[in-house]
């Protein structure tokens, strides 16, 4: 099992370093030049006005976008070369990002636990679970939850893989006082028994002064502060001081006090009012009774972090103070601590080469899909419905078309239905299992993980090869029993040869769809309904290729699709395998989907690059 959630080794190594971090979009300078360090055991507070750069910087801190300059490492490991390793090491907590809402807690726990391959994910769960107080939630859909729950279930998400850095994201966000005070209180006890690196993003600036180390402003996508809470308040002088006195002229007090502290005013009678920075007020209060004054009252109101924001957000900067050393945006971080002794990782953490295909994680994808679909009635309905309906129409058509015409001309049509049934479910199911975590704003949670997309796509090909078989077995099942049309007449041989090249090019539209999705977003989703349709009046599904055209004859010979439809209506009175069109199917398939493969890595790329794959949920 993994370490207990009570350890505790502090160290003062550098876990995160930020070296000249950008991002352009065009012209616009969404990060700028950022540079920072983050200590074990530290808590970073990252602030800003809106469009100050914190979402972008945390987007690329977790590798959902793709920096255009600069560098990321999480203990020493550099983000882009070493993702997995890296990943497996941080983990990630946001008010606005979801688990999958169609499956329980439990289950959402249990699939993000496997895609960071803990050991014995159950006892962990249960672990986390008990201490954060969600036992009673775990048979709970997580669309039925309230925020707080979803928030202190999402912490425990982020705390399955006993994470060494932990990005936080507004974690109390829409959170009652009470609820959000004890989450406070968990983060801090958090970081003192874990020895945790935190970065903290959060516009209550009272919560970060409470929980914060050292706080990060950025404006306009650089650092324009960085400092503690403290010392960053005292930066401003606008500490306000307020005595109500007697026994002296308020002329007179005026007189003598506004040479030293121009900024006095008289806001009632008998009483001053002196903004001044918070060294003076001593002075000032000593000055007021040397003038013979009787003070009757004192309230002193001293800057907060809530200033600082304003005084940003207005362009402004605080100052620095002479006795401070200016933190600049290229400082180098101080020198990491050696490890204590025995502070050692397990091997799978400590890896430094992420691994081409984990099979455990490609089973979490496989088991959050077989999860969702359980728990839903709509999609156990959905894909087996129009498979069904399409065999059951077509196979009265059929009939009808026997009755007046040669019968094995009649049984073009509906071969060709049913194996047009392959690549639709092919298809289809790859855009929905994407679509799914789309919709619940939970696809960014997954590659936060050191999931791979390489693993996602390998889990979603399964899910498809697995659907599209189940319900070819049922559509052809139909067609034997009520409609007297039996398939493997072909031969099994020649059928599980067409079968294979219409699943391969499915899986090809199934890429171009998904490369599509992800780089203009769901806008386009309608996609993932229609554009295989594009292709059957292409690929001569319904009639033979001769019928076309000469010049749409050649157009259909470029897709391997029309090869198969040929040699499954040849096969209905020559049963053997028809080696030369399902060769040459076999060959364009390749090319297909080598090109559809480049294609969608391209997108993906793109969609990093451009953030919209972290837009996608929006």
């Amino acid at each position: 099992m993994g370490t207990s959630i009570y350890r505790a080794a502090p160290s003062s190594e550098a876990a995160l370093e930020v070296h000249n971090l950008t991002k352009l979009y065009g012209q616009f300078r969404a990060v700028d030049g950022v540079s920072f360090s983050v200590p074990r055991g530290k808590i970073i507070g990252l602030l800003g006005p809106n469009g100050a750069g914190k979402t972008t910087t945390i987007q690329m801190l977790v590798g959902i976008t793709l920096p255009d300059g600069g560098a990321i490492r999480y203990f020493g490991d550099d983000l882009q070369s070493h993702r997995q390793a890296c990943l497996q090491r941080i983990n990630f907590s946001s008010s606005y990002n979801n688990l999958q809402g169609r499956i329980t807690v439990w289950e959402n726990l249990v699939v993000f636990a496997r895609l960071y391959r803990v050991d014995q994910p159950e006892a962990k769960i249960h672990e986390l679970g008990k201490y954060f107080g969600i036992d009673s939630l775990m048979n709970q859909r997580f669309l039925t939850l309230s925020a707080g729950q979803r928030t202190r279930v999402n912490l425990v998400k982020a705390l399955l893989n006993d994470p060494e850095v932990i990005l936080m994201d507004e974690p109390t966000a829409s959170l009652d006082p009470d609820i959000a005070d004890r989450m406070l209180s968990l983060i801090e006890s958090l970081r003192a028994s874990r020895d945790l690196a935190i970065v903290y993003t959060s516009h209550q600036m009272d919560e970060v002064t409470r929980i914060c180390d050292e706080v990060i402003f950025l404006d306009h996508g650089r650092i324009v502060a960085q400092d503690t809470p403290a010392g960053l308040t005292s930066r401003i002088a606008n500490t306000e001081l307020c005595v109500a006195f007697s026994a002296i002229s308020p002329a007179i007090l005026e007189a003598a006090l506004r040479p030293t502290y121009p900024d006095l005013t008289l806001p009632a009678p008998n009483t001053v009012r002196i903004r001044t920075a918070a060294a003076n007020v001593p002075a000032a209060i000593f000055a007021i009774q040397q003038l013979g004054a009787t003070i009757t009252d004192i309230d002193i109101q001293k800057p907060t972090l809530e200033d600082v924001f304003l005084q940003i957000a207005r362009g402004d900067s605080p100052a620095s103070p002479p006795s401070l050393t200016p933190v600049t945006e290229e400082a180098s971080p101080p020198p990491a601590a050696p490890q204590p002794p025995g502070a050692t990782l397990p091997r799978a953490i400590t890896a430094r080469h992420d691994s081409l295909l984990s099979w455990t994680r490609v089973n979490a994808v496989l088991l959050q899909e077989l999860y969702i679909t359980a728990r839903s009635v709509e999609v156990m309905v959905d894909l087996p419905f129009w498979s069904v309906m399409t065999a059951i129409v077509f196979g009265f058509v059929t009939k009808f078309f026997a009755t007046v015409m040669n019968p094995t001309v009649a049984q073009y049509l509906y071969i060709g239905t049913l194996l047009w049934e392959i690549m639709r479910v092919t298809q289809y199911s790859m855009s929905l299992g994407v679509l799914w975590n789309v919709w619940s704003h939970n696809f960014s949670n997954m590659f936060i993980t050191p999931l791979s997309m390489a693993e996602y796509v390998v889990a979603q090909m399964i899910s498809a090869l697995l659907k599209a078989v189940v319900l070819f077995a049922l559509v052809a099942a139909i067609a034997a029993f009520a409609f007297d049309v039996n398939l493997f007449a072909m031969g099994a041989a020649n059928l599980a040869f067409l079968f294979v090249n219409l699943l391969w090019f499915g899986y090809s539209i199934g890429l171009l769809i998904l490369g599509i999705i992800f780089r203009l977003g769901t806008r386009i989703q309608a996609l993932a309904w229609g554009l295989l349709l594009i292709f059957q009046p292409l690929t001569a599904a319904y009639f033979p290729l001769s019928v076309m055209p000469a010049p749409l004859q050649a157009v259909a010979r470029m897709f391997p699709p029309t090869y198969v439809f040929e040699a499954a209506r040849a096969s209905l009175t020559d049963p053997s395998v028809r080696w030369p069109e399902i060769s040459i199917a076999a060959a364009e398939n390749i090319v297909y989907f080598a090109v559809c493969t480049w294609f969608f890595r391209y997108m993906y790329r793109r969609s990093r690059q451009t953030g919209q794959f972290a837009r996608n949920e929006e």
